[in-house]
């Protein structure tokens, strides 16, 4: 308690200070005027120039940029005396001062042979120009990704990077989540990136694709060191759209979508599912279990009563469903500050074709402020709301699917009519199998509904200080996210009957459940988390007689978060010092030092990290001055990172005691006292996962077309927690966590990209692919003999099983076979290895059979503009992965449903059947993890397909409307797979949880 007040009055002084300097600022007065120029920019043959950059430097170290339209014009803003850099594609830059004097002025630029592309790199704390930076990171910008998936930033931004993979695992409105890695895998444990918005951790899955200027991929321990423990594994870093220095600028855009799923269910139909079931029991030595005759019902299809042909997915899954999603930005500028206004509403129908409405309603609003109060404060402020509203039956996802997926079609009869013997009411009907109607749990068993309310604020004041020194600036921020889910809903009951009949006659029925009316609306469950963060610098930017260019930071963020009904507040903090140093823009050499500290690890606190960088700019060497590169840079880093992600409950420490069961004592046992038993014994000496790491690559621009990079990494992660169960207390085994993991990963990552024209076609094309192996060096497994076993040497995601040697055709081939010992074996079933070749296939026979992650992951755009069309085109896919197909599509056995798998299945007559012989109680040996049920899980992938017209609407509207472009968009349109039937970047997909979905857009934006 005296902790959380202690930190509560840091928040409040912090706070404080910050309202002082801000009142105080108003007493200053503005030194400098405001001014607004009218520009055009135009070549030596008076030409316009249209996408010139005009970039005017901020008090606070960053800038306000402005492009040139299509006559070569633009409308600058700052103050009297701001220094001006005009640059042109090929042109040589231009310098300039604003001048109150001076209302239009006209640049004519000249051409320049030498010319490398500007970008701002933001992520990590730190603003640096890409030539001048030595870390590894890659920047996509708010033009690129409006041609993505518009409803999720989460799956928006797959195939963006060579080095980031992306994989979707449902499409449920409102959980539509993803699972993302950049470089790989580096640990046994959780391998996902953390995101960062606007300098604060946050999730990717509450922020609008409109809401956002740029994500940066922050890879290498360069980039993200500075962002504390939970960067260890990369970081996603989202910048939002600030203000921009104009006077007023409204977009306003709207997309109407199409969804349907990139897979369809294939269950056999009540007859054929019928046939295979007999042929499974025939298979096991038992009699056929349906008759000719019930047969024959099943194929007629005229009493569905007694012989159901329910087509579950057909009945409950909508063919398509649809979105609307419309938004308005407002951006703008006065004398002293900028402003940036987003709002949008999204509607997205759910899936469920019966029951309760379902789908997902969201609001959002998002506002950006930079207000300059004097010549040394600027104030910045950024606020979000958000809510969500999720309908739904009372099924989860995944307990629809299961259903979905194990409910056969002749299973019940799906309606129970009134009076249909006796004087039952209406209901609907189960079987001796299974006591629940999928129709009727969807439709009958009431409705949920989930509000989830998001706030996110962030408060920052820039300082800057060269009156102290020249170059000296400072900056505090505070940020203060907010969660709240509430779920609510009613809950009814519903008649349902098994039928029983005799001969051929419905003789009577079993009531297995009674319709009960819809309860009161109830709350079930209420779900909130907060969050407090802040960091400051103290930067020093300094260049001495244009060559000896200086930057030192010392930077301080803290991080805590809350969540309801949890007595731990996890809390991190981070010091660090920065020193960079360049030469003659030609040679860098960098260092950081940055210490961390955590509350999850008593034994050791805090951790010491440290990086050091060293880049070369060959291009700006003498000799390179006539050559064919116009920016050439290497560059290389190495450093020491740590995380405590890893240990997510501070329980891991200490031995865990719970109240369970009770003991009776006293007179005829009436006095009960509860026992207390050991749950979870504590690990005292547990330390900080740590990564060694080092970076090499070269990046590069020839002839101001074509531009490349090409990245080695190697990280050495150790220290890694795992699960020992290795204590024994009065016979019983407990687990505790040591630091025993070891992981190697490695891998080159490259990125080629072209642009040219052939007269009024301008096009762009861009290839990159990764390459990774990582590999597991040390952990808690035995030491095997026999080298196959062992996963030391062994990839991180390798599926372990038996190898296999096709199917036995005959008695006489499993006789004179090794022996299994995994049931009754007869011909049809699956042969394994015996790899130690001692006669029994065993555990001892396990071997490596696969790697989940795929080797190389590669990715392309191409995009073409002619006149005022454009055309857009990306894909992605993975190479050298394997898939273990273990769901109920590909394993059709026992009770379960059918698919049309199992029509190619071993049979005497079909040996070459691909599906073993089909069992109704056998399944030990044909079920197990083997090679047999590994296939490729290679695909490539179109992600997004944009043909956009940008109509020329300017001379029409006299200038009001400044840009309107009609667009039709397409998302994840076509796979190319060896896989059929299920997606291969999810083969659950569909199966146990909502199929994913392709998408179909029209869509209009415009600009006033």
């Amino acid at each position: 308690m005296k902790n959380r007040i202690h930190t509560y009055r840091s928040y409040i002084e912090t706070i404080g200070v910050m309202l002082l300097l801000l009142i105080s600022s108003v007493g200053f007065s503005q030194n400098k005027d405001f001014v607004e120029v009218k520009c055009r920019v135009v070549d030596e043959r008076h030409f316009p120039i249209r996408g010139a950059v005009l970039t005017v430097p901020l008090l606070d170290g960053s800038e306000d940029v402005f492009y040139t339209d299509s006559d070569g014009q633009v409308v600058i803003t700052g103050l009297e005396g701001d220094a001006v850099l005009i640059e042109a594609e090929g042109m040589k830059p231009q310098d300039y001062k604003l001048k109150t004097s001076e209302k239009k002025k006209a640049f004519f630029m000249r051409p320049l042979q030498l010319y490398y592309e500007k970008i701002a790199l933001e992520g990590g704390f730190q603003i640096q120009r890409r030539e001048e930076s030595t870390s590894f990171s890659s920047k996509i910008d708010d033009k690129y990704l409006s041609h993505t998936y518009g409803l999720n930033v989460g799956t928006a931004i797959t195939g963006t990077d060579p080095s980031v993979l992306v994989e979707q695992l449902t499409s449920n409105p409102g959980w539509d989540l993803s699972n993302m890695t950049i470089r790989g895998l580096s640990t046994t444990g959780d391998n996902a990136p953390v995101v960062f918005v606007d300098g604060f951790e946050r999730s990717i899955y509450q922020i609008n694709i409109e809401e956002i200027e740029s994500i940066e991929y922050l890879k290498d321990i360069r980039a993200k060191i500075l962002a504390g423990p939970s960067a260890i594994n990369g970081v996603i870093w989202i910048t939002t759209k600030k203000g921009e220095a104009v006077k007023r600028k409204i977009d306003v855009g709207y997309e109407q979508g199409v969804q349907t799923p990139t897979t369809s269910h294939h269950y056999l139909d009540s007859y054929n599912s019928a046939l295979l079931y007999n042929e499974a029991r025939r298979n096991d030595g038992l009699s056929p279990f349906y008759t000719d005759a019930d047969l024959e019902g099943f194929k007629s299809g005229n009493d569905l009563m007694k012989y159901p042909n329910n087509d579950f997915s057909n009945l409950l899954l909508k063919d398509q469903t649809s979105y609307q999603k419309a938004y308005v930005s407002l951006t703008g500028a006065t004398r002293n500050s900028k402003y940036a206004v987003n709002m949008g509403y999204q509607r997205q129908e759910g899936m469920v074709a019966k029951g309760p409405e379902n789908g997902l309603d969201r609001f959002n609003i998002r506002a950006n402020l930079k207000a300059r109060m004097n010549s040394i404060i600027t104030l910045n402020a950024n606020i979000s709301a958000r809510t969500e509203i999720i309908n739904s039956s009372t099924l989860t996802g995944r307990d629809f699917f299961g259903l979905l997926s194990s409910h056969r079609p002749h299973e019940y009869p799906l309606l129970f009519p009134e009076n249909t013997l006796g004087d039952n009411a209406a209901g609907f009907g189960v079987s001796r199998l299974v006591n629940r109607n999928i129709y009727a749990e969807v439709t009958e068993r009431g409705f949920e509904k989930e509000q989830r309310i998001m706030g996110q604020t962030n408060m920052g004041l820039d300082f800057n200080l060269k009156r102290i020194t020249e170059g000296l600036s400072a900056d505090v921020n505070v940020g203060i996210d907010t969660y709240n889910s509430v779920t609510y809903g009613q809950k009814a009951n519903y008649n349902s009957y098994f039928p029983i009949y005799r001969a051929d006659t419905l003789s009577s029925w079993v009531r297995k459940s009674r319709k009960t009316e819809l309860g009161s609306q109830s709350k079930t469950s209420d779900d909130v988390m907060r969050t407090y963060a802040m960091y400051g610098r103290l930067k020093y930017d300094r260049t001495f007689n244009s060559k000896h260019h200086v930057y030192l930071q010392g930077m301080y963020s803290f991080y805590r978060q809350e969540i309801k009904s949890s007595i731990q507040e996890p809390q991190n903090m981070t010091t660090s010092l920065l020193a960079s140093y360049t030469f003659n823009k030609r040679y860098i050499v960098e260092g950081i030092i940055s210490n961390y500290g955590t509350n999850r690890l008593n034994n050791q606190p805090h951790q010491l990290n440290y990086v050091g960088s060293v880049g070369w700019v060959i291009s700006e060497e003498d000799f390179m001055q006539q050559g064919i590169f116009d920016y050439l840079k290497l560059k290389a880093n190495y450093g020491l990172m740590s995380t405590d992600r890893s240990f997510l409950n501070h329980r891991w420490h200490d031995n865990v005691w719970k109240q369970s069961g009770n003991v009776y004592l006293g007179n005829n046992n009436n006095t009960t006292l509860k026992t207390t038993d050991l749950q979870h014994t504590g690990s005292e000496h547990l330390i900080w996962e740590k990564q060694e790491e080092l970076n090499v690559g070269i990046e590069g621009r020839i002839r101001n077309n074509f531009s490349f990079y090409a990245h080695y990494f190697h990280t050495y992660r150790y220290d890694i927690p795992e699960q020992v169960s290795n204590k024994v207390i009065n016979g019983q085994t407990f687990t505790k966590y040591e630091n025993y993991g070891q992981v190697k990963n490695e891998g080159v990552e490259l990125s080629l990209d072209y642009k040219n024209k052939i007269n009024r076609l301008r096009y762009r094309i861009g290839v990159g692919g990764m390459y990774t192996q990582s590999k597991v060096l040390d952990g808690n497994f035995l030491d095997y003999n026999e080298q196959y076993q062992n996963r030391v040497g062994k990839p991180v995601n390798a599926i372990y099983g038996y190898a296999s040697n096709g199917l036995f055709q005959s008695y006489d081939e499993i006789n004179n076979h090794s022996s299994q010992n995994f049931g009754t074996l007869r011909p049809g079933d699956i042969k394994f290895v015996d790899n130690n070749g001692d006669g029994v296939i065993t555990k001892a026979d396990k071997t490596i059979i696969g790697d989940t992650f795929p080797d190389f992951i590669v990715n392309s755009h191409i995009k073409l503009n002619y006149k005022h069309f454009e055309l857009f085109a990306q894909f992605s896919g993975v190479i050298g992965r394997e898939v273990l197909l273990n769901n109920t599509y590909f394993w059709n056995y026992g009770e379960e449903k059918y698919t049309d798998y199992a029509l190619n299945r071993w049979s005497e007559s079909n040996p070459n059947g691909t599906h073993p012989r089909l069992t109704t109680k056998e399944v030990a040996n044909n079920y197990q993890s083997t090679d047999y049920w590994v296939e490729s899980g290679d695909y490539i992938r179109l992600d997004n397909l944009q043909l956009t017209y940008r109509v020329p609407v300017r001379k029409w509207t006299k200038n009001v409307v400044h840009n309107f472009k009609i667009y039709a968009r397409g998302n994840n349109l076509f796979t190319w797979s060896k896989l059929k039937n299920v997606d291969p970047s999810n083969i659950n997909s569909g199966y146990t949880n909502f199929p994913l979905l392709k998408s179909y857009v029209i869509g209009i934006h415009l600009t006033i």
